[in-house]
């Protein structure tokens, strides 16, 4: 069975999602001013649960193979006037709960018009599959607590190899726990650049996460704007599979890890609760791609 190992680094094809945000801050600034919204009618950010305290919010992700990433902290107690936020004062320790490995990070502090956001870099690659733990604590000793678990370096794979440009084909994503947790694209080379739709993955006969589709069947809808409607589309194709820049299909996928189950993306301060006296979000993603190789040699 075929098999693709391989990781985006061409920075000419499209992010998976096409979510267009650098992953290592953009996601973190994102939530951040969707808290700042959030929190716009009030001087301060109120806890879910009053008999529940409201120290911290944090926002941030993990992406499997970066060796950087960025965690952004809010004391939720500090009014959101100018220079309210200019000082941050906690202790940041990220553990991995499985072998206990654990340091403290440090912070990078940075003005957003008249606010300061406060980031805490972490410069390590982190482990797949792990759980990692993020303690926020006061100078009262008081804390809030979240975690991130990774996912495996996952791959995708097909029975289908080669298979005609008309035939409907499967991507499987046997990695994946169930299929909420894989975000994916299917994509085409024409003329230059790549043409996407979108897939939403679902558990096959078998118990396997996967997406299926007719190649053919995705250019006819990307180009749909250039049918003749008085034609059945697949009697007069506007571009054919062999008129392609290259004879295969790619598939780019994410892989969320569990802290992402039922939210949307970005993760709304609205939504999430996970942060034991706090709220904002921390979670963990892998970004990959499958090239399905097709034969193009058969058309209509």
């Amino acid at each position: 069975m075929y098999r693709s190992v391989q990781r985006l680094t061409d920075c000419n094809y499209r992010h998976p999602m096409h979510i267009q945000f650098n992953p290592k801050k953009s996601f973190i600034l994102s939530l951040f001013l969707t808290g700042l919204i959030f929190s716009a009618c009030d001087n301060t950010i109120q806890p879910f649960e009053e008999e529940e305290e409201t120290l911290f919010s944090v926002y941030g992700s993990f992406e499997l193979t970066d060796s950087t990433h960025y965690i952004r902290i809010k004391d939720t107690n500090k009014p959101l006037i100018p220079d309210s936020t200019k000082e941050l004062d906690a202790e940041v320790t990220l553990e991995n709960t499985a072998n206990g490995n654990h340091f403290e990070l440090e912070k990078q502090t940075e003005q957003m018009g008249e606010l300061y956001a406060h980031n805490f870099p972490v410069y390590k690659e982190v482990q797949p599959s792990t759980e990692y733990r993020l303690t926020i604590e006061n100078p009262e000793g008081k804390k809030a607590v979240t975690y991130a678990t990774t996912p495996p370096f996952s791959e995708a794979e097909s029975p289908h190899i080669d298979e005609f440009c008309t035939t409907e084909v499967e991507v499987q994503f046997p990695d994946a726990e169930k299929p909420e947790r894989i975000s994916s694209s299917v994509g085409f080379k024409y003329l230059g650049e790549f043409h996407w739709l979108t897939y939403h993955p679902e558990t096959n006969a078998d118990g396997e996460v996967s997406i299926t589709f007719e190649p053919q069947g995705l250019i006819n809808i990307k180009f749909m704007d250039e049918f003749d409607f008085t034609m059945d589309p697949y009697e007069n194709p506007p571009v054919l599979c062999n008129e392609l820049d290259e004879d295969f299909f790619r598939v780019e996928f994410r892989h969320f890890g569990p802290e992402w189950d039922g939210y949307s993306t970005p993760v709304s301060p609205l939504e999430s609760v996970d942060v034991k006296h706090g709220i904002g979000f921390f979670g963990a993603y892998y970004d990959n791609y499958f090239d399905l190789p097709l034969d193009t040699t058969h058309v209509y």
